[in-house]
């Protein structure tokens, strides 16, 4: 396998919006108004490198759910998955059904991608290589890799900590998320691994958080103000309508429920 990292950067919530937040919004939205923030977060230009382009252009892309999705948690020491990600997990069963495998649970000091001579949490750059061989270690070839500690935190780019406390990304320590697909199915590469990466040592993070940034990595790449900040109702009628039909349709040929 090999990585193809972005310099963008998709941090939690537009950065500063994640402390403006806190309460979940539950109004109800439209259908015609699903389609419209489907187009806006999953197919306009925004934070996430999708390539090649799509074919026809306009049209979703998501992973493919024809089987279970594996996910795993990293950490050092191992034992066990902490209950905000089982917790966020969850909700999103709830939501999109069957779709996870059970967590797989990786026993390894990850902090070596992490640079010692950049300031906050970022990664080095050698990044590509070591990822590849942490994925043939582990036997790693597809799905959603969760960690502690790995959140993208410039300090240079936001000085506070807990305005950057979790992302989506293609590795550890790092801001950026790009994503191979088939354009002639709108799914993703059958190699495709996305990480979910909470705290950055120096904040809290919580299973709405967990969700938020796994939808991310699920195809609700930029966010739509105001129902997408940290999560909500409309954001679950969102991602539920994006893998209750097929990818690779433009919205205006989705079938949208509520």
């Amino acid at each position: 396998m090999t990585m193809k990292l972005t310099k963008g950067v998709l941090v939690l919530a537009g950065l500063a919006l994640l402390a403006g937040c806190e309460e979940e919004e539950t109004e109800v939205i439209e259908p015609v108004n699903i389609r419209g923030y489907i187009q806006k977060t999953n197919i306009d230009k925004g934070f996430v490198e999708v390539y090649p382009d799509r074919q026809p252009a306009g049209t979703t892309v998501r992973f493919d759910i024809s089987s279970k999705i594996p996910v795993y948690f990293v950490k050092n020491g191992g034992g066990e998955v902490p209950l905000p990600i089982k917790d966020g997990v969850s909700q999103m069963k709830g939501l999109l059904g069957g779709v996870f495998s059970e967590f797989t649970v990786i026993d390894d000091d990850i902090s070596y991608f992490r640079d010692p001579a950049k300031p906050g949490n970022q990664n080095d750059w050698q990044q590509s290589s070591k990822l590849n061989q942490f994925y043939a270690k582990h036997g790693i070839e597809y799905g959603l890799v969760f960690a502690e500690g790995t959140a993208f935190w410039d300090p240079e780019m936001e000085s506070d900590p807990e305005k950057m406390c979790a992302n989506a990304s293609s590795a550890p320590y790092n801001g950026g998320l790009s994503i191979e697909i088939d354009p002639n199915t709108g799914l993703f590469s059958t190699d495709h691994v996305a990480w979910v990466n909470l705290g950055n040592g120096q904040c809290e993070w919580d299973s709405d958080i967990v969700i938020h940034e796994m939808a991310h990595n699920l195809g609700l790449f930029n966010h739509f103000e105001p129902y997408y900040g940290k999560w909500s109702t409309a954001a679950e009628q969102v991602i539920r309508n994006l893998y209750s039909n097929p990818a690779g349709l433009t919205p205006e040929n989705m079938l949208i429920v509520e």
